[in-house]
C-alpha cells in the first residue's frame, strides 16, 4: 500500500513540469556560463539528455527520487515536426517549437500549450495545466484524500529574470531564465462538509543550451483540514 501511494505522489505532480524531471551528483561542481547570443532554454535535439532529482515533502515526510528525461528522434505528424522527449515512468511527451515559443503538443487530440516563450520578456505571461501534487488531507480517511483525484489547475506565468545566478548539485549556472507560475483552486474538505482554497506557486529556473535545472513549489491552503506540501526539483547531470 504504501509503494502505491509513493508511485501515485510521483505521478500526480506535473512533468513541466513541462516535461522537466530529474539526475548522479558532482562532488566538485562545474563553473558552466550558459550566455550566449541567442540562448536556448529548452533544447529538443536528438541526443540530449538530463539527469534530476526531485524531491516531495507530503504531510511533513520527504520522498526523493532520481529520473532520466531523454531527447529522442523528431517525428513527423501532418506535416509537422514534433520532438520526441521520453521520461522515466512516463508516457513519451511531443513538442513543438514557433515562432512564438516551445509548445507541448498532444498530436491525438490536436491541441498544444505554450510550455516556454522565446526569446523570454519581463512582458510575457501564459498559462500552464498542472495538477496539486504535494498538498493533502491532514486525515487519513480516504473520502478526504487530495493526490489520488489528479484535481487540475491552471498556473499563470511570468518572466522574472534572464540574468540568475544558480548553484545545483550539476554545477554553477549564470545568465539563467527565471520564471515564476501561481494560481489557485477549490477542493472539498471535512468529508466533503467544507471547501478550502489551495494555492499554489511554482518557481522555475532555465539554463541556456541546457534546459531546465530546478524548480520550487509550494502548495498551501489555510484550511485546517489540509497540510502542506513542498516539491523540488534539481539538476544532477546532463549530456
Amino acid at each position: 500500500m504504501i509503494k502505491l501511494l509513493r508511485q501515485s505522489i510521483f505521478l500526480a505532480l506535473d512533468a513541466r513540469q513541462t516535461s522537466c524531471y530529474f539526475l548522479p551528483v558532482f562532488l566538485i561542481l562545474v563553473l558552466a556560463s550558459c550566455r550566449s547570443e541567442d540562448p536556448d532554454y529548452f533544447p529538443l535535439e536528438e541526443g540530449h539528455w538530463r539527469e534530476y532529482q526531485e524531491t516531495l515533502v507530503i504531510r511533513d515526510e520527504s520522498h526523493t527520487r532520481r529520473r532520466i528525461v531523454r531527447n529522442l528522434q523528431a517525428v513527423i505528424v501532418e506535416d509537422k515536426k514534433l520532438f520526441v522527449q521520453e521520461s522515466q515512468g512516463q508516457d513519451r511527451e511531443f513538442f513543438s517549437v514557433m515562432s512564438e515559443g516551445v509548445f507541448r503538443v498532444d498530436p491525438e487530440k490536436n491541441k498544444s500549450e505554450l510550455i516556454l516563450p522565446l526569446p523570454p520578456d519581463k512582458e510575457d505571461s501564459w498559462s500552464l495545466n498542472s495538477r496539486l501534487g504535494v498538498i493533502e488531507s491532514r486525515t487519513f480517511a480516504r473520502r478526504d484524500r487530495i493526490l489520488t483525484k489528479a484535481i487540475p489547475i491552471t498556473l499563470t506565468y511570468s518572466v522574472i529574470s534572464t540574468d540568475e545566478d544558480v548553484v545545483v548539485k550539476a554545477g554553477h549556472f549564470r545568465h539563467c531564465l527565471k520564471v515564476k507560475g501561481s494560481g489557485f483552486t477549490i477542493v472539498k474538505v471535512d468529508r466533503g462538509n467544507g471547501l478550502a482554497e489551495v494555492k499554489v506557486e511554482s518557481t522555475d529556473w532555465y539554463a541556456p543550451g541546457k534546459g531546465l535545472i530546478k524548480t520550487e513549489r509550494t502548495e498551501r491552503s489555510e484550511s485546517t483540514f489540509l497540510k502542506p506540501g513542498f516539491y523540488t526539483l534539481e539538476l544532477l547531470n546532463y549530456h
